[in-house]
């Protein structure tokens, strides 16, 4: 089931029996990734590169002097490798050993298999970092408020924050909300929209500077038979970007303070 936190707006999943969601496994990037996507990880790499060009685009608009990048949840690096490529120097962080080696003997960059929410790291994970980045990995984690504080301290004074996530602010939630949520993925413990940004990045001492909502499927308006190329598909698109019905979104962050404090949503 799902809770809504009347504080700061967020929804967060809750099952009643434990969930074991095994990231580390293979398939997660090949065989599930292939059934969602149509390919694999791997086949899909150029493509997730061109995302990494625009998103970095956005990053140094933001902060210009490029330096120390943590990637968590950097899968088999196509992020990483576009930094790199850029003149960064990233590293990464992922719970898959496979997609850790991978990183390293591929691109030969540096990654650390460890999880990120856990008490204890694994391996050593670089401080005073110039940005932080999380691509659809923010909503897999339980323990939200570790992971930002943690983010916190491991990020220098007017670095970037920058992750993107699902948005229950989108047209396929907007249509049938009950849908929505049945068609979550069992792992997205949490359920972002644009609008609570702001009050809980400030709680861990974050100032958001850009939101970039991204995710735009005209087919998904409902009473509609919208497809690609047809003159009502291309009037639900700009529909849909004028007024932001997209089903996923970037955020982009800057610190603003450290924290005195150590606190869990």
């Amino acid at each position: 089931t799902y809770f809504l936190c009347e504080q700061c707006g967020m929804v967060q999943l809750s099952y009643f029996d434990e969930q074991m969601i095994k990231y580390s496994d293979r398939a997660y990037f090949f065989e599930e990734y292939k059934e969602q996507y149509g390919k694999t990880y791997l086949e899909d790499m150029e493509n997730l590169k061109n995302f990494a060009q625009k998103r970095l685009d956005v990053i140094e608009n933001i902060l210009p002097s490029k330096g120390k990048l943590l990637d968590i949840g950097c899968a088999y690096g196509a992020f990483l490798k576009e930094a790199f490529d850029r003149g960064w120097n990233p590293v990464g962080v992922d719970v898959s050993q496979p997609a850790i080696d991978y990183v390293k003997d591929t691109w030969k960059i540096p990654a650390i298999c460890t999880d990120f929410a856990s008490r204890n790291l694994n391996g050593f994970i670089p401080r005073d970092n110039n940005c932080i980045t999380l691509w659809y990995v923010i909503e897999h984690f339980t323990a939200l408020g570790l992971v930002l504080t943690r983010i916190n301290q491991l990020l220098r004074i007017g670095g970037v924050l920058a992750f993107s996530t699902p948005s229950r602010s989108g047209v396929s939630a907007r249509s049938n909300r009950q849908n929505f949520y049945k068609n979550s993925p069992d792992d997205h413990w949490t359920i972002w929209s644009p609008q609570i940004l702001k009050t809980i990045l400030a709680r861990y001492g974050f100032s958001v500077k850009q939101i970039k909502i991204t995710g735009h499927h005209p087919e998904r308006f409902p009473w509609f038979k919208a497809k690609p190329g047809t003159l009502i598909y291309t009037i639900l698109m700009v529909i849909s970007k004028v007024f932001k019905l997209g089903d996923t979104f970037e955020c982009y962050a800057v610190k603003v303070k450290n924290l005195d404090f150590f606190d869990t949503l």
